[in-house]
């Protein structure tokens, strides 16, 4: 199978909200009933991660220091606002279940359940990084003039073609290489 090559956004077309004014959903297509502010970045080249058994310290710095950001709103719909809704109640209780099971764990003096109270409440602060990212993501380009949007909506990928691209200036098509000699 395929992988979705993605919608080439204009990194200004994000970062003026743009996509705002379409009024439709990225990932469904349904009307838009709020904004919400996503943050793209660019790939952490696989050096980087070699730092890490250097120091940890180091190689988040440089993974900041080297990454491009794109930040604008981009429309969300109701369904989108019911799935991050359902994702929030999923984290709260894994907390709740968590700290209860901490806390008898710790009040019966007994080793084994308080580890497992421990061991629940770290899963419920990592499930919202590890959970499945349901709300639009993308990547920003090496030369940071693109976001490539993931399985983006047909209708969405339409709207922005026709209205956002003749509205934002476009820069040049991304070049990888050595420039080309011009005549």
């Amino acid at each position: 199978m395929a992988s979705d090559p993605g919608l080439f956004v204009p990194s200004a077309a994000v970062q003026s909200n743009a996509l705002t004014g379409l009024g439709i959903c990225p990932r469904h297509a349904n009307p838009a009933v709020r904004s919400k502010k996503r943050s793209y970045y660019s790939a952490t080249p696989p050096w980087v991660y070699v730092l890490i058994l250097a120091s940890l310290l180091i190689a988040v710095i440089i993974m900041i220091a080297i990454r491009k950001t794109v930040t604008g709103q981009v429309p969300d719909c109701a369904t989108c606002m019911a799935e991050q809704k359902k994702r929030t109640a999923i984290a709260w209780v894994i907390a709740a279940v968590a700290v209860a099971v901490l806390l008898a764990g710790l009040s019966a003096t007994n080793g084994p359940v308080s580890l497992i109270g421990f061991l629940l409440l770290v899963v419920a602060i990592c499930y919202p990084l590890a959970a499945p990212k349901k709300w639009q993501q993308g990547v920003v380009t090496k030369d940071g003039y693109w976001v490539e949007m993931k399985k983006v909506a047909p209708a969405f990928a339409a709207a922005v073609q026709h209205h956002v691209a003749a509205a934002t200036p476009i820069p040049a098509a991304p070049q990888w290489g050595p420039p080309t000699p011009q005549a």
